[in-house]
């Protein structure tokens, strides 16, 4: 029998950040360099993903002003194809100098090395997917969860790429890669997520009656305004939530863990023990125009008509630089809602709203998430 105890009920929305990506090679370097540990402050939740190889073409490319410019390589259709590209050097690159620039490809077409009249600097073929112009697929850009993980010392001072440089799991992962399947490259993305904010919420079966009395009604809702988790929570909360959406490959806890049924997990009674029945998770990689998906998960993938439609806006004079942001935002977000009850036991909001006289249940979450609901920060 489905139960409605309070008029009101609440969940914990966590979102992160926009992510930082590295290569494997880059961990060892950035773990030991304090400017890039600086840059990486707060950056506790890693991904480890993959997706087929993505080279530089070594026999075509130039420098055209600002813009170095050349063919990647992909496999489509069982061989290499060419695609080409645009990318904007920033002044990091060529110092106010653009045309005093010289471009080299490494052997591997891995990278691409910007000399300048000061030194040299090194461009990851993944930048150039992320920031440049070119021709590729969402599906080619997609990355494949294989792993995720956190990082978070005593003190909150250690970073995620201090865990990765001694991590067996990642080793394995490299090994096995490097080994089976050498077309694919590794890459990891770092989060943070230091936002959060307390949902609150009348859905759930409104033919239901609350069973709890006005007193108590205020009570919870004065409870759950005023519920705060620090970053240690908030952090294995994510990283939970996380592992039981993408249920990746090389993650052997949280996968199959039943949120609403299970209460021995300490970090799920931190949250249920402030009268919240429900937990968010939001990550995007919209800054590096990329897709995540998993063997458990696909894309974030909107209707074919929702789609062309936001597509069309976004290329008209009519749309904002806010507006083509927030809808590629959209395109490029996961969203995850956990219900920590059942229906029989609480029902909730994110249980989805049930209307009287109808029998089935509207998602919570339907439009951007950040101004669909009531919400404490």
């Amino acid at each position: 029998m489905t139960t409605r105890k309070f008029t009101m009920e609440g969940g914990l929305h966590i979102f992160s950040s926009l992510p930082s990506i590295l290569t494997p090679a880059d961990i060892y370097r950035v773990a030991r360099s304090p400017d890039a540990r600086a840059h990486l402050v707060g950056s506790n939740v890693y991904i480890i993903a993959c997706r087929q190889r993505i080279l530089f073409d070594q026999r075509e490319f130039h420098l055209d002003g600002e813009f170095f410019c050349g063919f990647l390589l992909v496999v489509r259709d069982g061989g290499w194809q060419q695609v080409a590209f645009r990318y904007r050097l920033t002044f990091g690159h060529h110092q106010g100098s653009p045309d005093q620039c010289g471009v080299a490809i490494s052997v591997n077409g891995t990278s691409a090395l910007i000399s300048n009249h000061i030194g040299q600097v090194l461009i990851a073929v993944h930048v150039v997917v992320s920031e440049g112009e070119c021709g590729l697929s969402d599906d080619e850009r997609d990355l494949n969860v294989l792993y995720v993980g956190q990082g978070l010392g005593l003190r909150g001072q250690k970073l995620a790429v201090d865990r990765l440089s001694r991590h067996s799991t990642f080793q394995r992962i490299l090994a096995d890669f490097h080994t089976h399947h050498p077309e694919m490259e590794i890459l990891i993305l770092l989060y943070r997520f230091e936002h959060a904010r307390n949902l609150i919420s009348s859905g759930g079966n409104m033919a239901l009656v609350p069973t709890a009395n006005e007193r108590q009604d205020v009570e919870h809702l004065r409870k759950m305004q005023k519920a705060r988790f620090d970053r240690r929570k908030r952090i294995a909360l994510a990283e939970a939530a996380l592992i039981n959406y993408f249920k990746p490959a090389y993650n052997s806890i949280f996968t199959n863990t039943n949120f609403a049924s299970n209460r021995r997990l300490k970090f799920l009674n931190s949250i249920v023990t402030e009268d919240m029945v429900g937990l968010v998770v939001e990550l995007s990689t919209s800054n590096l125009r990329l897709r995540l998906r998993s063997e458990a998960q696909p894309p974030v993938s909107l209707d074919q008509s929702t789609l062309e439609l936001m597509r069309g806006f976004v290329e008209s004079p009519a749309c904002d630089g806010e507006a083509r942001s927030e809808i590629e935002g959209m395109m490029m977000s996961h969203r995850i809602s956990i219900p920590l009850t059942n229906v029989d036991e609480r029902d909730s909001f994110l249980h989805g709203t049930r209307w009287p006289g109808d029998d089935d249940r509207m998602p919570y979450f339907s439009g951007s998430p950040r101004k669909a609901q009531s919400a404490q920060d």
